[in-house]
């Protein structure tokens, strides 16, 4: 599997799925993120579901659906709530 530096890039994470990217990763990246935006809450934020909300969107490649289903998955198992708006381009990510 590829290195953190390998996959990582200025703006997203791209490789080439089953070499450098697979699953595991989409998980560990879900899980992380998702504690992560967690620090930026405070106080009573931290316990309102509606506020611990991340949006997912994906592409129309094939490997785009299990990726994203591992990655709802880590973000899931570290408390936050995920809304999946499907496949989508990156525009509709950064307005939702």
């Amino acid at each position: 599997m590829a290195t953190i530096d390998d996959v990582f890039k200025a703006y997203d994470i791209r490789g080439i799925y089953g070499e450098q990217i697979d699953e595991d990763l989409a998980w560990a990246v879900g899980h992380a993120t998702s504690q992560f935006l967690r620090t930026k809450l405070s106080g009573y934020e931290r316990g309102q579901s509606s506020v611990n909300r991340v949006v997912v969107g994906r592409d129309m490649r094939p490997h785009s659906e299990p990726l994203t289903a591992a990655l709802i998955e880590g973000i899931s198992c570290s408390g936050a709530t995920c809304v999946d708006i499907g496949m989508c381009d990156t525009p509709m990510i950064y307005f939702a």
